[in-house]
């Protein structure tokens, strides 16, 4: 969801460079709120692992995207429904064919 939220921003902002930053500075700001000394200087360490998870959403962020299925993936459950009709008024034409086949009308 996070990513999901991450793309939202750059594309409503326009730059995926000032969504990283403001990742990034706000991992770093609200990494020293712990309650001691100790463990904000371990959450700041945590913040800066290059397996964190801010690290991955910034880096994410920073790499070009190269397949936009936005546009196709809206319109899947359009298509889905569509196709979804047209199969059920065909099953009723059907369903009314074998009933006049059934009852010797043809």
């Amino acid at each position: 969801m996070e990513r999901a939220a991450d793309e939202q921003a750059a594309d409503e902002v326009g730059s995926r460079r000032t969504v990283a930053h403001a990742i990034g500075v706000a991992a770093l700001a609200t990494a020293g709120t712990g309650a001691s000394a100790a463990g904000s200087a371990l959450s700041v360490l945590h913040v800066a692992t290059p397996r964190g998870m801010v690290p991955r959403r910034v880096s994410l962020l920073l790499t070009p995207r190269t397949w936009h299925a936005a546009g196709l993936l809206r319109l899947l459950p359009a298509a889905v429904a569509a196709f979804s009709c047209v199969w059920s008024v065909e099953a009723a034409v059907d369903l009314v064919e074998l009933i006049e086949t059934a009852r010797g009308g043809r």
